[in-house]
């Protein structure tokens, strides 16, 4: 009755320095791989390495799973491999990844050939192509990061794909960090240094009440502010 458990052993080959033996039974589809539990056995002179073998096959097996999937939990349930990995198939062999800044169209895939590059406007992470955010772009193919808009400039939609949709920003406004989605205006008491394109504080002397400006306003004749910064006409003494 044991004979149910295998009923064919083939030739032995050397898996990990140890001697292994494929088997199929009729009660499981897929091929099996199995680790002998000896240096050298004969089924055939020892009934009971029949026995053991047998033990061997329902215990200690891997299932070999079809191209394009994996077994990841060890219990012979195999699933197909994630976007931006492929397996070509063979005994325990997990999904390889496909190189930075590229995927796969979908699940399943049998072949490195079948990992293409993330086009322009999008970058690679985690294995997928994902859309640029706003204030950035992204003009390489193949890219696993985007590419910010420059200080000074905005920008305000998803995917871009070049650098022209960088918007400068119009005289009295400043985007003071790369990657800026708006342009701010420079607060009160304050100037757009446009050398600079930096808020800088008014100087003394000088008053900025209004948050549009290039240049602060100067106190009259014979007046002067304390410090620098000033906000309206009020601290001119």
């Amino acid at each position: 009755k044991l004979h149910k458990y295998i009923t064919q052993v083939s030739v032995q080959s050397k898996i990990q320095g140890k001697n292994a033996k494929y088997t199929r039974g009729p009660r499981r589809k897929e091929k099996l791989y199995c680790v002998s539990v000896a240096e050298r056995m004969d089924i055939k002179m020892l009934p009971v390495l029949m026995f053991v073998l047998a033990l061997v096959a329902r215990t200690q097996c891997a299932t070999f799973c079809d191209a394009g999937k994996y077994d990841p939990n060890g219990d012979g349930k195999c699933i197909r491999c994630p976007r931006g990995t492929w397996r070509a198939g063979g005994p325990d062999e997990s999904c390889k990844d496909c190189k930075p800044g590229q995927t796969t169209d979908d699940l399943g895939s049998t072949k490195r050939s079948q990992c293409e590059d993330c086009p322009v406007g999008r970058y690679e992470d985690g294995g997928l192509c994902k859309i640029c955010p706003r204030g950035t772009f992204q003009d390489t193919p193949g890219s696993t990061s985007c590419t910010d808009c420059p200080v000074d400039h905005y920008q305000r939609f998803t995917g871009a794909t070049d650098s022209a949709s960088c918007i400068v920003c119009p005289d009295g406004k400043v985007a003071l960090t790369p990657g800026s989605i708006r342009c701010d205006r420079c607060p009160l008491g304050t100037y757009e240094d446009t050398s600079k394109h930096v808020c800088e504080d008014c100087p003394i002397g000088y008053y900025g009440d209004t948050s549009t400006k290039t240049v602060c306003k100067k106190c009259r004749d014979g007046l002067t502010t304390s410090d620098t910064g000033s906000k309206s006409s009020a601290d001119c003494i």
